[in-house]
């Protein structure tokens, strides 16, 4: 070999150990993290499937923020046609994430869903104050933000063009009219689902988490065998903007609907939902 050649190959040691010391650290670095790994595992994760305007995000923060959970979506569309996404439940089944959804329980949506998950939350609100809030909603999206145009269309069947032009009590009598009906069917093919006892679900309600937002947590951690000293509760700004969170009364539609609203309404939802849940029966509140 001469030495030409020798020169081209022969390796500076020097220079090549802080390489093998990196490495070396990296090495290490990866060691631990899969260590750490296996020392706390995930906790399981939520799912929730809400009726629209029922605390839906208020409870996704709170156990996100809770639990150091990864807020996730699992389905798309519009309500009350929401599809469940096949390919974002492998990685959600894995564990550590939490995910709110409106989906109705088609058949097609049953079966992608239990090929997957195990249990899961289904939580509902008196469709009168769904409804209510639904027009609050709809109108602060429309004036506050710049796809208010088109968020009417994430429901089936969308408000006329002229629908943001109405005056409130309009706009009320369109949603008790064609909104309130999907609410209320909704809510009876999830209670049929339920009653079924086919699968494992922890049915919950707005009423719950308005009266004891801890106890409503601490329901769901126990559904899911999560310790409920694993659970910091967060602190969730109760703003429009961040949380949804409209500070109204839970029966606010007593009175803001018009003796006539509230009839329609109530016969709309039916007397055996209202006595099941102690819902008002539907007399307005005298101011």
């Amino acid at each position: 070999m001469n030495t030409a050649t020798s020169s081209v190959i022969r390796v500076d040691h020097r220079a090549v150990a802080p390489a093998r010391k990196i490495l070396r650290w990296s090495t290490l670095d990866s060691f631990l993290a899969r260590r750490r790994s296996r020392s706390k595992p995930k906790l399981p994760s939520i799912l929730v499937v809400t009726v629209p305007k029922s605390g839906t995000r208020f409870t996704n923060l709170t156990l996100s923020g809770g639990l150091g959970l990864e807020p996730t979506s699992v389905s798309f569309g519009y309500f009350p046609h929401y599809l469940v996404d096949i390919p974002k439940l492998p990685s959600f089944v894995e564990g550590g994430s939490v995910a709110s959804a409106h989906f109705d329980p088609s058949p097609v949506n049953l079966q992608s869903l239990t090929h997957f998950v195990k249990k899961w939350v289904v939580h509902i609100r008196d469709p009168r104050s769904v409804a209510l809030s639904w027009v609050h909603h709809t109108n602060r999206i429309y004036s506050e933000r710049s796809d208010g145009r088109y968020h009417h269309l994430f429901v089936y069947p969308t408000p006329p063009e002229a629908y943001y032009d109405w005056p409130f009590g309009r706009q009320v009598d369109w949603n008790i009219e064609h909104f309130l009906p999907r609410v209320v069917a909704w809510t009876r093919s999830w209670l049929a689902i339920y009653d079924s006892r086919r699968y494992d679900i922890l049915l919950t309600s707005f009423s719950e988490l308005a009266r004891d937002e801890l106890g409503y947590i601490h329901k769901i951690l126990d559904f899911y065998a999560i310790p409920p000293d694993l659970f910091r509760p967060p602190h969730v700004e109760r703003t429009l903007l961040h949380s949804h969170f409209r500070a109204g009364l839970e029966d606010e539609w007593l009175t803001a609907f018009s003796p006539d609203q509230v009839a329609k309404a109530t016969s709309i939802i039916g007397h055996d939902l209202i006595e099941r849940f102690g819902w008002p029966a539907g007399s307005p509140k005298q101011a």
